[in-house]
């Protein structure tokens, strides 16, 4: 019996021993493997540069790993021999590689290499220093101290590859913009309160890694010591929009041209539509009047910078919209219109395009309801005339070609009958 009772006890200890190899040795019965973080394919190496190799597996950090490099199906290059599975490895891209968008590496265990072996993406290769072009801010950029601005690049490396940014005031390093970025193409900066009034203004930008290689400067540019302002040049308090028309809004401004700004139309103290959304500070925007506006004269532009609304809202003066004639389908679209009835076989008078620009031509529409003879009369607004011609209207609509104008400014176009004189107003800018 007692015999019986050992050989139990054998078993059972035997038994216990093996389950606990199977326990300890599950991870034995898999196989090694190795994943490729970076190098991925959008990969970019310059030769010289010095770029970071990472990886992931599934065994020891106490084993040794080679890694090679491949182009095609050609090994070109030992990257490292017997190095442990850290997980990285910082490798110098040897100068004498060729320019090739098939390179891809090659890592494995060197205690199981047939069981590990691994390749990444294919990536590319470049022969040449790395470099950087900064793509904005330019030589007619404005930044305003409190603004946030975008910067952007290009470059012929790595996305992965760290950048920093610095701001100089001519060849003093006045910033820090940024440290360790990756390389986007683009990072948004908060310009500080602290920066002075100066257009010796400049970026630096340059990859850690490299930084002798790759660094670049941008065209010096201007920042302003104070907030973002806007002038709205046109509409102005003597402006008359007709619904349907097709209009030019112009602006100045002390900030960049990249800036995206919005406009919005309101009657009185009520915002009434949208004009724009969104558009670059380019200083003029067409618009499309809307028909279903209402005759108003209280009608106003508000413009200001997405980024700094607060600071850079402004208004424009109040002006007219009318749709008194935006039914008269047999008339084009004018900006000015007189209309006092019938008087002597003179119905209606119109002009288009007013505002017009100085040195071209406007066309006036004069509707008569005879065959008569008129003066067409422009003076300015001393009286002084600048223009006159004899013209020969007959029944129904005339257009009539103003003489070109070259100086800016508001005048008067008159027709004149032996018994009438009809007027409108005509604005001519730059």
């Amino acid at each position: 019996m007692k015999n019986i009772l050992k050989i139990t006890r054998i078993k059972y200890i035997f038994i216990l021993f093996f389950i606990g190899c199977i326990a300890n040795n599950a991870n034995a019965w898999e196989s090694p493997t190795i994943n490729i973080i970076d190098p991925t394919a959008n990969t970019v190496w310059n030769t010289g540069q010095n770029v970071t190799i990472r990886w992931t597996s599934n065994f020891p950090a106490s084993a040794n790993l080679k890694i090679f490099l491949y182009e095609g199906n050609r090994r070109v290059a030992k990257v490292a021999s017997f190095i442990p599975n850290t997980g990285s490895y910082t490798y110098s891209v040897p100068n004498s590689l060729i320019n090739s968008s098939l390179y891809r590496l090659q890592i494995f265990d060197v205690a199981n290499p047939a069981a590990s072996v691994t390749f990444s993406d294919f990536f590319t290769i470049n022969s040449g220093s790395p470099t950087i072009n900064i793509i904005d801010p330019t030589a007619s950029t404005v930044w305003n101290t409190g603004q946030n601005v975008t910067i952007r690049w290009s470059s012929n490396f790595s996305a992965s590859a760290n950048l920093r940014i610095f701001l100089y005031e001519g060849n003093n390093q006045v910033a820090t913009v940024a440290n360790f970025i990756p390389n986007t193409g683009s990072y948004t900066y908060s310009v500080p309160n602290s920066l002075i009034n100066s257009s010796l203004y400049r970026l630096q930008i340059f990859d850690i890694a490299n930084p002798a290689a790759s660094v670049a400067y941008s065209d010096f540019f201007t920042i302003n010591s104070g907030s973002p302002t806007i002038n709205i040049i046109n509409p102005t308090a003597n402006t008359v929009w007709y619904t349907g028309q097709n209009v030019t809004i112009r602006w100045t401004s002390n900030f960049s041209a990249s800036a995206n700004l919005k406009i919005f139309l309101y009657e009185g103290n009520r915002r009434v539509a949208t004009v724009a959304n969104f558009i670059p500070n380019t200083g003029s925007y067409t618009y499309s009047v809307p028909n279903s506006l209402a005759n108003s004269s209280l009608y106003r532009l508000q413009i200001f910078d997405v980024a700094n609304p607060a600071a850079s809202v402004t208004f424009s003066d109040f002006f007219t919209i009318s749709n008194s004639y935006g039914s008269r389908s047999s008339l084009p679209t004018h900006e000015n219109v007189e209309n006092s009835g019938q008087q002597n076989g003179i119905e209606h008078l119109y002009i288009s395009p007013t505002p017009q620009l100085a040195g071209t031509i406007s066309k006036v529409i004069i509707q008569s309801s005879e065959n008569i003879t008129a003066q067409m009369v422009i003076s300015d607004m001393t009286g002084r005339i600048v223009d006159q011609k004899t013209i020969e209207l007959t029944k129904g609509d005339n257009q009539i070609d103003t003489t070109p104008i070259t100086e800016k400014g508001m005048y008067v176009l008159s027709i004149q009958t032996a018994n009438t004189n009809k007027s409108l107003k005509l604005i001519v800018v730059e």
